[in-house]
This record gives structure tokens, sequence and C-alpha cells, in this order.
């Protein structure tokens, strides 16, 4: 099943790997986003995974073998990113609500992510 992404992958558009944080207490996408969507008659939910679904509950997903679903490490923990993969990073732990990302763990994987380009 193909998702938005895969093009961005396909394509090159990112020359570096791609991260993503999600957590289960990101109400706005997981609760309000939905409902926001079924106001407007927008199909919502499906066998598995929403059709419309937020990057910050689901990660980025549809891109086949260049995913990988991790858990958010600490500021000592090794990523080993690599370049036109796409992380997406369960962060539960660490990360609470909707906007909620300002964590030296976070900023941990994000430069972990931009040194594996340099």
């Amino acid at each position: 099943n193909v998702g938005y992404f895969n093009r961005t992958i396909a394509k090159g558009f990112v020359r570096g790997p791609i991260i993503t944080t999600q957590s289960r207490f990101d109400q706005a996408v997981s609760t309000f986003y939905p409902k926001g969507a079924a106001l407007k008659s927008q199909f919502v939910l499906g066998d598995e995974l929403p059709k419309y679904g937020g990057v910050g509950v689901y990660g980025i997903q549809g891109v086949g073998d260049v995913g990988e679903n991790l858990a958010l490490k600490p500021v000592t923990g090794d990523y080993s990113f690599l370049p036109l993969r796409v992380y997406n990073l369960e962060s539960s732990d660490v990360v609470g609500a909707h906007s909620d990302f300002a964590h030296p763990e976070v900023a941990h994987a994000f430069w972990q992510a931009v040194l594996s380009v340099a």
C-alpha cells in the first residue's frame, strides 16, 4: 500500500533520513483531527489505518521497506540513521500532547539525522 510520502522517498526529494515522533497522548491528531474530518464528510477510518491519519500518531506509512519503527532513545543512544529512509520514533515516554517535542531526546534524534548526511 503506497502512502502519501512514498514519492518523496522514491524521487529522492530529501537527501537524508526522515524522522517522525509519535505519542499516544497526541489527542489533536488521534481524536480531534478525525472528528474534524468526519464533520467535512471525509473518509477517516480504514481497515488497518485511517485513510487520513496524522503523522503524530501513525508515523509515515506506505513507504515499504524504507520505513522503520523505533523507540525514541535517550540522549546517549545511537540511531545509525541512513539516508533515504523513514524512521518513526515512538516517543510516548517523553512526548506528551501535540507539539510537545522540546525535549533533549527529540533534539538528539534530530541532530543524529542531520549529522548522518554531513
